[in-house]
This record gives structure tokens, sequence and C-alpha cells, in this order.
């Protein structure tokens, strides 16, 4: 949190300014890198606690589409700067349950869409209702994965080995929290996936 925070003050030039292109670029990275730790620290504490039962479920009345708005606005700004096009389509509804945890699964999920998405490329999520349930479907046009990738993608700290995955390298623990937060609010996860064109994971 020092290293993302003192590095956004420089980048700001808050008390100074900071001189060289280069002393710039360095700065960026050096917060991109304290920001991606820290997603992966993050996730690791998250699968510790699902594993040893200790993530509790708080339900609450919301709107599913209001989340998912909220969800898109908070990712609009790593999609502009990776070139690609974020939409969002969702019905209202009344559902309860943990809101937070649901935020965190969809954050996760388009997180890793946009990740694998090139310049160019498209990310969308839309909310559904349909007999008494609620679908979310996160969709990308990403480099996408075979089953047998998917098989290895699911499981904690599972890395499929790919050019594209190496150049994001991390912990590979989004699909994996996804899957348990999804056991924790009584729903269910589907991915359909194709090499090169895209994938598809539905939350029900």
């Amino acid at each position: 949190n020092s290293i993302i925070g003192f590095s956004q003050l420089l980048d700001m030039e808050l008390y100074g300014k900071v001189e060289g292109d280069k002393n710039k670029e360095y700065l960026k990275v050096i917060q991109g890198s304290g920001e991606h730790l820290l997603s992966i620290i993050n996730d690791i504490l998250d699968i510790s606690k699902l594993e040893a039962g200790k993530f509790d479920v708080h339900a609450e009345r919301f709107d599913p589409a209001d989340l998912l708005e909220s969800c898109a606005q908070l990712m609009e700004s790593t999609a502009h700067e990776g070139g690609i096009k974020l939409t969002c389509k969702a019905e209202a509804a009344r559902m309860m349950n943990d809101a937070r945890m649901l935020r965190q699964v969809v954050l996760n999920l388009l997180s890793n869409a946009l990740k694998f998405t090139d310049e160019g490329g498209a990310v969308g999520v839309t909310g559904t209702s349909e007999n008494s349930h609620y679908l979310i479907r996160v969709s990308d046009t990403g480099i996408g994965m075979t089953e047998k990738q998917i098989d290895i993608a699911l499981p904690p700290f599972g890395q499929v080995e790919n050019e594209y995955a190496r150049k994001h390298s991390g912990a590979a623990l989004a699909l994996a929290l996804v899957q348990r937060f999804m056991q924790k609010l009584g729903g269910t996860i589907a991915i359909q996936s194709i090499p090169d064109k895209g994938t598809t994971i539905t939350l029900t």
C-alpha cells in the first residue's frame, strides 16, 4: 500500500515536478506492479478463508442490474486503456444474497476477460431473469480455452500455459475464486470457450 500510495503521489507531482519521460514511465511500472501484487495477495487471502470455511455469507436485498452496471463502470478505465469495448446490459430484478461477494465475482471475471482480450476486442456483461433465477453472462472475444485448459484453470494456482498467458503472469486464481464464491452463494458457473474466438461464462 505504501508503494502504491507514494508512487501515485510522485506521479501526480504534488510536491515537485518529476523530470524525464523514463522516470515517469518507471513510476507507472512501480504503481502497476504494486497493484498487481496487492490483487494476488488479496486473492490468496480469499482462497485461504474459503478453504478454512471462514468466509460468511451476509444476505441482503438488492438489484443485480445496479450491481452489474457499477462493476462495468469500475472496469471502464481498464478497458479504455486496453482499447477494448466494454458493454453492460442488465434487467432489473430483486435478489436476496451477498451483494459484496457477487460484486467480487463479477469484477474478477471482467478483469480476467479484459486481461486476455487484445486491443480492438470486446467484453460484455449481461443480466437476465429466467425461471426464478438470475443469469449473469460475461463474454469476451479473447484468446479462449480448450476443455482441457478450462480444467487446468479452475483449481487454485492453475495456469494455462500459452504465450499470451505468460505475458500476464500471476497466481491464476480468478476462476478458482469465482467457482468457490458461487458455491457459497448457492449458484452455479458454466464456461463455454473456443480457442482464438473467446469465452462466455454464465453465472446462475
